[in-house]
């Protein structure tokens, strides 16, 4: 694994980590939610900017982004 895989990594995880902890809902089911929203797909494609930013941003973006595209 590469040092930048490596990093995509643990941003994916303190982002559902945070997004479970912020909305009381256990990582499961926020990790149900990442999928259903591509979420996972779309952090890595902002890796260039969230890799400078705290680790909780990554929570934050998500929880921006479901909150724009929820139904």
């Amino acid at each position: 694994m590469s040092q930048t895989e490596h990093i995509q990594n643990l941003i994916l995880v303190a982002a559902v980590d945070g997004y479970a902890r912020h909305n009381n809902i256990s990582p499961i089911e926020a990790f149900d939610t990442f999928e259903r929203y591509g979420l996972f797909e779309i952090l890595r494609e902002n890796y260039e900017t969230l890799h400078t930013q705290e680790l909780f941003e990554g929570a934050r973006f998500a929880d921006d982004y479901i909150s724009r595209h929820s139904v």
